[in-house]
């Protein structure tokens, strides 16, 4: 008999109570009684009748009874687990009944603990097996980088493949299909021309909105598909980029935009070489390095990105069994396009005339995958082979620039994660500019979007300087869920009430230009994002975003403040729909025409699905 308090069972000590608790969780029908009953019926002939077959079948003793002690052992190793898990309230509060060995399973996962997890599933693992996990406390970290490319989603329909990161044998060859749809669009209420021309009167907008500085949301509709197929040891990847945002958006018309394919490369991970695992990449792809975000990109994106047709080639080593080194490095190409060809590039890489190629290296240590300190080194070097375009003593009123240059950068990332109290990170920067207005966007991603040396140069050293100078960066990020601190010692899956929170800033120095006004320069970015997921299928979210840097025209400042409702399928559904508000403010350097001002009140619809 199963007595019950405060409307949950108590915690099973035996098989036999285990067996009665989870069955008196249904409703209290005849069926389960006459199940139970079964079950006791079928281990008792069972039990009964083992002395009978083995006296019968003597050649056959030994076999059986290791084969039950192996049942037994791992059948007690399973109920142990499960009995120092203990219980907890069902999230949507409708009974109060014990979890469940998945549940558990899952839970024990999450802490870390691959032993518990294994033997709650009834699986037998090899102690001397790697860990496959990326949690906190596990011996097998991240890498050195992420890709954005990176799907947080679960295997396609059909089960034709396993979920992202999930080990598979290395046999079997598997086709896997994920992607991301998203459709936005906003509107601007436009703000009064000054002076207004003759006959203008009521309120006017603007679709899309008139609008500078950073957003929530990239209007617009688009998608991503991605493809692999392979086994763990060599697969192929595809990923296919398309944006349905038409000319009225930029004002020409962009071939790259798709549909097109955006990454393409092969992956090899060969057997490993005792405790060292080595892990290759060819083709075109991208990486990215040094952002304090959770899983590497943060608020404001890392500090050094990079893409172009090359290689990549990591290696991971295990200094103890709770620290391991890795090292990484790679050559990439951007190469020209035809200097005649159509404003908008054919892939979005090129450039016309120009060619950039970036090599770069990258250390780290990890311990117990909670402390993290990496360094990063990129070097990127670029020619301009343009003839009628170039900017030389031909091109009147435009000052002759170099047609070879670099840019070099340097990073120190370092990060710390304590459950519950989340997750800090910090990266230091320092970009070396040499005639810089050369290199394209073989590193396209620093301080914010920056598209290669040339964009770097004109926002923060200046115009005048010709791509010369040194800038350094500090970009922090701390992130946190309330839920997880509240829970704590038990875990939280995000399966109920919770309010996320993230904070993050970059701050940004000109150590040297040769535009003189912007050396010594210093500016800064701001963010912050709240979501409090209020009821499963509803949650509201707070952004907001500021930049200020310095320009001729005086401090360059906008900031944004973005309050918006989300509706989503259940409580960790990728899936939503949002609703948002934004309002705008602008300095004077930012809003320059006053025929035509920027919007500052924005409504914005959309939705995105992920499968």
């Amino acid at each position: 008999m199963c007595t019950r308090i405060n409307a949950a069972h108590p915690r099973a000590r035996t098989g036999h109570r285990r067996v009665g608790a989870l069955a008196g969780r249904g409703p209290r029908t005849l069926f389960s009684p006459l199940v139970v009953a079964g079950l006791w019926l079928a281990v008792w002939v069972g039990v009964g009748t083992a002395p009978a077959r083995a006296a019968e079948n003597a050649g056959d003793q030994k076999p059986a009874a290791g084969a039950a002690s192996a049942d037994a052992q791992e059948g007690a190793s399973a109920e142990s687990a499960a009995a120092d898990e203990g219980a907890k309230i069902d999230d949507d509060g409708a009974n109060g009944s014990t979890e469940t060995d998945a549940e558990a399973t899952a839970v024990a996962a999450e802490a870390g603990d691959e032993q518990a997890s294994a033997a709650q599933a009834g699986a037998v693992q090899d102690s001397a097996a790697p860990a496959t996990d990326a949690l906190p406390g596990s011996h097998r970290p991240v890498g050195l980088g992420l890709s954005p490319e990176a799907p947080p989603t679960p295997p396609a329909p059909g089960g034709r493949a396993l979920s992202f990161g999930a080990p598979t044998p290395e046999s079997e060859w598997t086709f896997g299909l994920t992607g991301r749809f998203s459709a936005w669009e906003n509107v601007g209420v436009a703000e009064r021309p000054d002076p207004a021309p003759e006959g203008y009167y009521g309120p006017a907008f603007h679709v899309p909105a008139l609008v500078s500085g950073k957003q929530p949301f990239w209007a617009g509709a688009g998608m991503t598909l991605n493809f692999s197929y392979g086994n763990p040891r060599v697969s192929a990847n595809v990923t296919l980029y398309a944006s349905m945002n038409g000319i009225e958006r930029r004002g020409y018309n962009d071939s790259s935009l798709g549909p097109d394919i955006g990454v393409a490369y092969l992956a090899y991970t060969p057997a490993p070489l005792g405790p060292l695992q080595l892990r290759a990449k060819v083709g075109a792809f991208r990486e990215n390095f040094g952002g304090p975000g959770q899983w590497g990109w943060g608020i404001f994106g890392p500090l050094i990105g990079i893409k172009g047709y090359g290689e990549s080639v990591s290696a991971t080593y295990p200094l103890s069994p709770k620290t391991q080194l890795d090292l990484a490095q790679g050559l990439s190409f951007v190469p020209k396009l035809p200097e005649e060809f159509v404003r908008g590039d054919a892939t979005g890489w090129g450039e016309n005339g120009r060619s950039t190629w970036v090599h770069h290296e990258h250390a780290g240590v990890s311990y117990q995958n909670q402390y993290v300190l990496k360094l990063h080194y990129a070097s990127a070097h670029g020619t301009d082979e343009r003839t009628y375009l170039a900017d030389d003593a031909n091109t009147t009123n435009v000052i002759e620039t170099a047609r070879d240059g670099h840019m070099n950068v340097y990073v120190l990332e370092a990060r710390a994660t304590a459950d519950p109290y989340g997750q800090v990170g910090i990266s230091g920067g320092l970009w070396d500019f040499q005639d810089a207005l050369s290199v394209h966007d073989g590193i396209w991603w620093g301080i914010d979007w920056t598209g290669g040396g040339r964009e770097m140069s004109n926002k923060f050293l200046g115009e005048l300087s010709h791509g010369n100078g040194k800038l350094g960066a500090i970009s922090a990020e701390y992130g946190f869920s309330i839920a997880r601190i509240l829970w704590y010692p038990r875990s939280f899956d995000g399966r109920a009430p919770d309010i996320r929170i993230k904070v993050a800033g970059v701050i940004h120095h000109t150590f040297e230009s040769h535009d003189e006004p912007y050396e010594g320069a210093t500016g800064y970015m701001v963010g912050s994002e709240v979501e409090y997921q209020m009821i499963k299928w509803m949650s509201a979210t707070l952004r907001g975003y500021g930049e200020n840097r310095y320009s001729t025209l005086g401090r360059f400042a906008d900031y944004s403040l973005t309050p918006s409702l989300v509706f989503r399928k259940e409580w960790q559904s990728p899936d939503r729909i949002e609703l948002a508000y934004t309002r705008m403010f602008y300095s004077s350097a930012v809003n320059t025409n006053a025929v035509a001002p920027l919007d500052r009140n924005i409504l914005t619809l959309g939705v995105t699905m992920s499968f």
